[in-house]
């Protein structure tokens, strides 16, 4: 027989016997007829489907086993035999999880549901499962054990498919209903895989109807089956917990070794369900497309994630289990008559109210505190901003390169940065660097020590430079010398100029950035006295004065009158050095200040409604009184503090 004719012939005999369970539901069979058909009953001559699909899926993966692999496309013409094998795997596996979540479902919801006071719990004629241990009374233990084992056994049956087949990946996904993606079809008339004059299944559809019969993927059925599992197994333990400690009936207590026997049970089951819920992801994890590439999802449609909630519901009763705590009894109503309804109603609304009440006066405080923290934010924003525009004002250079200041080792990285641009321009000189045209007060008071320092400079070579001056002038007389008598005492004229040059104090300039600045020597002897003596008399006495140079006498005196004067004017000009460096070195220290009062204004915790970025260097320091924190900048000793007064450069106030 051929490979078609074989995947023929289990399509017929096994697949579409198999799943004529669901025939008519939900519309002419009941859930019930459809779980008798399914599981089987004896009572209504009714076989089991699981065999036959099982049957069809064992022929299936044969098939594919002795067929080459199907190709990454289509090809055109009849589909590859493997390929045919597969989809018909999918169609069986489908069938037969479908069924296993049905019956779970049904002992599921008659384990978990409460029934009414006054009710009939249904009977089971069923036996316990034999994977239970013993019987414990009080629970619902025989259909919460049925549950688990159906649920369990469509996972089983999906993961020996991918076990035994060659490629073992699973339908995640279809393209017949866009709406929703994990259903596909069986059964389907314009099928290109399965062509419906081969692979036609009587049991749905009609002549006049389209034969296509929806279906969940074998993905999502399996993502279903390990919630259900997980449910079952949470439920089974939580019920096991509860009866240890309620007993298995009104006023009986159960005993001690029982009750410890119902606990180890419970454990057992979350610690089994735990396992098997991370080891039955793994396949899947490995067989479906995560939607990274582009694609759609398969392993999100499959609800996998699910399987996550479910193990974390198991660890936390595991671990109350294991800690020995006890579990909460609900209060029950003994008298379930109409007026203890009422009352319990009426309690019901009065409490409702008080908590509307509540929960107003709680918005209410946290909006005036979410307004004031808005506020203060704002107002604190507002004043790094001021203190950030005046430290670039003074500076030059832009704190948010530095991180706007906010921790210790990006205010250091900019006072560094400030100490090093103004030694360098200052030492340099140089009046077309880039540092000196940015506009801030530090770099003009920069350009005005640098300043007063050539004018120091000049001031001494125009004092040196008097007696050259004199030579020349007694050369081009052709007068070789000039002797000045004052009061009596003869000075050579040269000799004088010499002498006033060096009574001149000794002035040694440094040029050492930021504490750049001069020192004077001054030890005039008692010549040098004599000759500041002679210099002053010839300023304000000239008429005891006499110069023997008749062409060159009156130049003599003014030159000589000159430097006298340019002597005193360089101790004006030292003092003019003196007041730059300190100028400067106060606009550092002022910027050194706003950088340390930058400190108090880091962005508050992040408030309900509000996101403020907390500082980078640590925790919030407590806040101190706002006086000693913020006096530097002026600000009043309110508990939040005031818009900071400070003074421009002409001594205008300024925000």
């Amino acid at each position: 027989m051929s490979p078609y004719a074989r995947l023929t012939n289990a399509f017929h005999t096994s697949l579409v016997p198999g799943r004529a369970y669901l025939k008519g539901f939900p519309s002419s069979t009941t859930r019930t007829r459809l779980l008798s058909h399914f599981l089987g009953d004896d009572t209504a001559g009714l076989s089991p489907s699981r065999p036959l699909l099982k049957a069809a899926i064992s022929e299936a993966v044969d098939i594919r086993r002795l067929e080459p692999p199907e190709p990454a496309s289509l090809p055109s013409g009849h589909p590859p035999v493997s390929l045919q094998a597969k989809v018909v795997a999918w169609e069986a596996l489908e069938s037969l999880t479908t069924g296993y979540l049905y019956a779970g479902n049904r002992d599921l919801l008659n384990a978990l549901r409460v029934p009414y006071p006054g009710g009939v719990t249904p009977t089971d004629s069923r036996e316990l499962p034999k994977e239970e241990p013993e019987v414990f009374p009080g629970t619902s233990q025989k259909q919460i054990a049925y549950a688990r084992l159906y649920f369990l056994q469509g996972i089983k049956d999906i993961l020996q498919y991918v076990a035994e087949d060659p490629t073992g990946q699973l339908r995640a996904v279809g393209i017949v209903f866009p709406n929703m993606p994990h259903y596909v079809t069986f059964d389907e008339q314009t099928s290109v895989i399965l062509p419906h004059t081969d692979f036609n299944d009587p049991s749905f559809g009609g002549p006049s109807v389209e034969d296509r019969e929806a279906s969940p993927s074998v993905a999502y059925l399996y993502g279903s089956a390990l919630e259900r599992l997980g449910l079952a197994a949470v439920g089974y333990a939580n019920q096991l917990w509860r009866a240890a400690f309620a007993g298995p009936g009104a006023g009986v207590k159960r005993g001690t070794e029982e009750k410890d026997r119902m606990l180890r049970r419970a454990e057992k089951v979350l610690r089994e369900n735990i396992h098997a819920q991370f080891l039955a992801v793994l396949p899947l994890a490995a067989q479906l497309d995560d939607g990274s590439s582009g694609s759609e999802s398969e392993y999100e449609l499959a609800r996998i994630d699910q399987s996550r909630v479910s193990v974390t519901d198991a660890l936390r009763l595991r671990q109350l289990i294991l800690a020995g705590e006890r579990p909460t009894q609900t209060a029950l109503v003994s008298a379930w008559h109409t007026e203890a309804l009422r009352n319990q109603v009426n309690r019901s609304r009065d409490t409702y109210s008080r908590l509307v009440g509540q929960f107003q006066q709680v918005e209410s405080a946290l909006k005036d505190s979410e307004e004031a923290a808005s506020a203060n934010f704002e107002r604190e924003n507002a004043l790094r901003s001021s203190l950030e525009r005046e430290i670039l004002e003074i500076t030059g250079i832009n704190p948010s390169d530095y991180g706007h200041l906010r921790n210790s080792s990006s205010r250091a990285a900019f006072l560094t940065a400030v100490t090093n641009k103004f030694d360098e321009l200052i030492n340099a000189g140089d009046l077309n660097a880039p540092g000196f045209q940015d506009g801030s007060l530090m770099s003009i008071q920069a350009l005005r020590l640098v300043q007063a320092i050539r004018e120091v400079r000049a001031k001494r070579a125009e004092v040196d430079g008097y007696a050259q001056r004199m030579s020349i002038e007694l050369a081009r007389f052709k007068d070789e010398t000039a002797t000045i008598t004052v009061n009596g005492i003869a000075y050579e004229a040269i000799e004088l100029a010499i002498g006033l040059a060096a009574s001149a104090p000794d002035i040694s300039i440094c040029a050492c950035g930021l504490s750049s600045g001069t020192i004077t020597h001054a030890s005039p002897s008692k010549a040098l006295l004599a000759v500041q003596h002679a210099a002053r008399a010839l300023r304000v006495a000239s008429e005891t004065v006499a110069i023997n140079a008749i062409n060159s006498r009156a130049f003599i005196k003014n030159l000589l009158v000159d430097q006298s004067i340019a002597v005193e004017e360089l101790n004006a000009v030292v003092v003019n050095v003196a007041i730059a460096g300190a100028e400067l070195r106060q606009l550092l220290a002022r910027a050194h200040r706003l950088v340390e009062d930058h400190v108090f204004f880091r962005p508050a915790p992040t408030t309900s409604g509000i996101a403020i970025q907390p500082s980078p260097s640590g925790p919030r320091r407590k806040r101190r009184s706002t006086r000693a924190c913020c006096s530097s900048t002026g600000l009043t000793s309110t508990r939040w503090p005031a818009w900071p007064r400070r003074r421009g450069p002409n001594g205008s106030a300024i925000r």
